[in-house]
């Protein structure tokens, strides 16, 4: 058996350690093998399991995601599948703007059928504490940690007003099931396309949050134009798979922009 560490290709549960390794027996004078993957989240010990019971939703939604074949939630492993090391943030960073296209188009598929096929009502929810912490980790980690920048009062008071507006934008938009991480990163080009990771902290929430994560992405970028372009792609499948848009967002394409945005 030969083993060799893999590439951090699994978000947050490569927190922890992640180890891609390949079991091989002799056949004759030929070598045959299967790829496999161990996770370990030694500070959240409970990952493996939401890791486990998300597998089967996109399992049984028809989905492309790595199959759990051992979990032991106690010590926090899990033993899973691999799908491979080609991950949607290399590809595109190299692919020309068809090709490019093509994945995106793969990766808005996925998204409307994982929206339309997994159940929301057996996902936490995301709610308005949660969306508070996530947004906290702005001025923390990007103002204070990146910048070095520390706010006064009157920027904090006006920090405060806009996260008041997206929460209310967030919990006043129709309900799915939201993968919290839809992105180039936890994407990978797989057969079929795409392979998806880092699905252990879905959440049944507002329906814009993963389209809106795939496309503004912090590490690629894109012009207004080709965002538009796939988020019409997505608007449209959406409204085909009966997707719950509700009256503004399912009518008005411009409102359903806004509310990505």
């Amino acid at each position: 058996m030969s083993e060799d560490v893999a590439p951090n290709v699994s978000g947050r549960l490569a927190a922890g350690l992640e180890f891609r390794f390949e079991i091989c027996r002799d056949i004759g004078k030929a070598r045959e093998g299967a790829a496999r993957r161990i996770a370990a989240d030694l500070q959240d010990r409970e990952a493996p399991g939401r890791s486990a019971a998300a597998a089967g939703l996109i399992a049984a939604a028809g989905l492309h995601g790595p199959a759990v074949l051992e979990c032991d939630s106690r010590q926090g492993f899990l033993l899973l599948t691999d799908l491979g090391g080609r991950r949607y943030l290399d590809e595109l960073s190299e692919a020309d703007a068809s090709a490019a296209d093509a994945l995106l188009r793969d990766a808005i598929a996925a998204l409307v059928q994982w929206q339309a096929r997994v159940p929301a009502q057996a996902l936490p929810p995301y709610d308005e504490a949660l969306l508070a912490r996530e947004l906290a980790l702005f001025p923390e980690w990007c103002v204070q940690r990146e910048f070095g920048v520390v706010w006064n009062e009157a920027q904090q008071q006006t920090w405060q007003r806009i996260g008041r507006l997206l929460i209310d934008s967030a919990l006043a938009q129709p309900v799915v099931a939201v993968h919290r991480d839809w992105m180039p990163r936890n994407l990978m080009v797989a057969d079929p396309n795409p392979g998806i990771l880092d699905f252990q902290d879905a959440v049944r929430g507002p329906i814009t949050y993963d389209l809106a994560s795939m496309l503004r992405d912090a590490f690629i970028s894109w012009d207004e134009e080709r965002e538009i372009d796939w988020a019409a792609r997505w608007w449209e499948q959406a409204r085909r798979a009966s997707l719950p848009l509700g009256e503004d967002l399912g009518h008005d394409f411009g409102e359903f922009w806004r509310a990505l945005e």
